[in-house]
């Protein structure tokens, strides 16, 4: 599934309405949308509901609806696991449904989360549909139908 030129305008248009703080350029905006299209061609499968498209460290794609919670970690616990990589905290982020909303939140990973790839780290954040998620050499994207 690809992106029209429409639909990205309408998604920079609203990214830009709801970004707060230091607000990302258009080009970063327009490579973060090139970056989850690709990702979602990658995945092979429409999403139907909240999901994120896993992109693990040998560049395969995987989709993951995320229900009420999801979490990353090294623990066999976490739904998405990887019990052998040690730059993967034991629990490395959760994201969990409040309403309507997905919330992200770090569980003080050593290595730390990043969102839309900003050099700061995150602790907490509202995922909107399009945001790309980066721990420990992992890409995820977090995408609505």
């Amino acid at each position: 599934m690809k992106a029209t030129d429409d639909e990205m305008e309408q998604w920079l248009r609203e990214a830009d309405k709801t970004a707060v703080g230091n607000p990302p350029r258009l080009d970063e905006l327009l490579q973060q949308l090139q970056r989850v299209s690709a990702l979602t061609a990658s995945a092979g499968r429409q999403v139907t509901e909240p999901s994120l498209l896993v992109e693990d460290r040998a560049k395969q794609v995987t989709v993951r609806a995320i229900g009420e919670r999801l979490s990353f970690g090294r623990a066999e616990a976490c739904d998405l696991a990887y019990p052998g990589l040690t730059d993967v905290s034991r629990l490395h982020f959760e994201i969990h449904r409040e309403g309507e909303d997905f919330i992200l939140k770090d569980a003080g990973s050593v290595n730390g989360t990043f969102i839309n790839r900003r050099a700061e780290r995150v602790t907490t954040h509202r995922l909107r549909d399009g945001d790309v998620i980066g721990a420990a050499g992992f890409t995820f994207a977090f995408v609505r139908p």
